[in-house]
């Protein structure tokens, strides 16, 4: 949804209008280009297009993709892979230039985590962000619990009705 406000109004419309699931809006700093998630091909995708327009969406991910975030230049988007098979992700870069249509780089991979280790994968939002110079991520570490403590010995008391009604007698 994008929200317009004119004259203390607020006017609340939706961004985009398609059957599809689309998530993560994220604008270039410049404002003239808009980054999603759009799951149009049966799985999420990374997606540019033109804003407020007019242009088509252009796809960004080849093996599916989520969260995006451009570089403060513009020149560069960033996302987070699938979840694959060993429970990894991979943080992904693609050069872009704007134009029409854009020029839109080969997606590559700058680095792999584990998934159970970041909080990457929040869902509806994106949980990293970009550096001002560009060059690094900042994320939210999830801690892994402590395990809980052995059990050693059960302390185990009958009748404890009848002792907690002898301690704490009941008013009539």
């Amino acid at each position: 949804m994008i929200a317009t406000v004119e004259n203390g109004r607020a006017r609340v419309q939706p961004l985009t209008q398609t059957p599809a699931t689309e998530q993560w809006p994220e604008f270039s700093a410049d404002g003239r280009w808009l980054a999603y998630g759009s799951d149009v091909s049966g799985r999420f995708e990374v997606h540019v297009r033109p804003y407020p327009g007019p242009g088509p969406a252009e796809q960004v991910s080849l093996e599916g993709g989520r969260s995006p975030a451009w570089h403060p230049t513009g020149r560069e988007l960033f996302y987070v892979s699938e979840l694959d098979p060993a429970g990894s992700r991979r943080m992904m870069a693609v050069e872009f230039a704007p134009g029409s249509p854009p020029r839109i780089g080969t997606p590559r991979r700058l680095f792999e985590f584990e998934n159970r280790d970041l909080a990457f994968a929040c869902g509806l939002v994106r949980c990293f962000d970009v550096a001002p110079d560009g060059q690094r991520f900042y994320t939210v570490q999830t801690p892994t619990p402590p395990a809980p403590p052995v059990v050693t010995h059960i302390s185990l008391i009958q009748n404890w009705f009848d002792e907690l009604r002898a301690k704490v007698p009941t008013r009539r």
